[in-house]
């Protein structure tokens, strides 16, 4: 059973009133399947759920993680969600009618001492967050990415060919703290993020042939898109960043799912190495940093820098 389990008791005993957390697979599987009968207008919000419905066959009850909706039953027409994964918020609802007011009344409910980085949120809306922020006087800043997109069989096609001298395999969890120093969103929280994302989720990793050290590496992030993508600076002359992307559009697409990635509006090498790559861009999608300006938010990085290194 893949239980999801959160007190509705939080900092200072304040409780979420008509939230309820989701927890029975039908109820899960019935939500990710919504996401996937208008394909694939709707991806985001499939590939989400897919990817924290695939923990459940790793572990029983992943920590830190809990799949919230109103305390209805609408979730089985609407597929209204907000995943809260440690610092990290994912929301979505299907378009359907009164979608904006039934978002904004559930972000309203949750507890929001600590603030939260919400990722990947949907373009349409994009709005109806920012006016919760506003009205529950958060600070925040918005950072907006392209998504790209690849098919599934044009990711089949990539040719993988590791340069003498170095080997390509899966990362390992004693990884992760290497990863984590130079990931440039790196926080208090991100080492254990990163770790659960090794440990479950697609990924690849160059390593020097002779002495095993790690100089490159990819990794699937929860919504489905490819990223983390990093190569250390001494070894920026191989073509490792292509290798990387394409073998792990290959791993993708031999789970019979499209490739996706989402990249910084400004980062132009990365947009390039996509559309060198025959990724499409087709949306945007936002990052959202909210927290009351007087309790902080320890995961919070350096908003300057990561804009720019994003």
């Amino acid at each position: 059973m893949y239980t999801l389990l959160r007190s509705c008791v939080e900092n200072n005993e304040r409780k979420i009133e008509k939230l309820q957390v989701l927890h029975k697979a039908e109820d899960l599987n019935l939500l990710r399947e919504l996401y996937r009968a208008d394909w694939p207008s709707q991806a985001l919000g499939y590939y989400t759920l897919d990817n924290f419905i695939r923990w459940q066959e790793h572990v029983k009850q992943p920590q830190k993680v809990w799949i919230y909706t109103l305390d209805d039953e609408g979730f089985r027409k609407n597929g209204l969600y907000l995943i809260v994964d440690c610092f990290q918020l994912f929301v979505n609802i299907l378009p359907v009618k009164n979608a904006h007011l039934l978002l904004r009344k559930a972000l309203k409910m949750l507890n929001w001492s600590e603030g939260y980085k919400i990722t990947a949120i949907p373009d349409i809306y994009h709005e109806t967050v920012s006016a919760v922020l506003l009205e529950l006087k958060l600070a925040w800043e918005s950072i907006r990415l392209n998504i790209y997109h690849l098919p599934r069989d044009q990711a089949l096609t990539a040719d993988v060919n590791c340069p003498p001298g170095f080997q390509m395999r899966p990362l390992h969890n004693a990884d992760a703290a290497l990863i984590n120093d130079l990931w440039h969103a790196n926080n208090a929280g991100t080492l254990e993020i990163i770790t659960r994302l090794i440990a479950y989720n697609n990924n690849v990793g160059v390593y020097v042939e002779k002495t095993g050290e790690l100089v490159a590496w990819c990794i699937r992030c929860q919504s489905g898109f490819l990223g983390m993508l990093h190569v250390k600076h001494t070894f920026r002359r191989f073509g490792l960043a292509s290798l990387l992307c394409l073998a792990l559009t290959r791993e993708v697409a031999l789970r019979n799912e499209d490739v996706r990635a989402m990249i910084h509006e400004y980062n132009e090498p990365s947009k390039r190495l996509c559309k060198k790559l025959g990724f499409q861009q087709v949306g945007v999608t936002y990052i959202i940093h909210a927290y009351y300006r007087a309790n902080g938010a320890a995961w919070l990085v350096n908003s300057s820098a990561y804009k720019s290194k994003l």
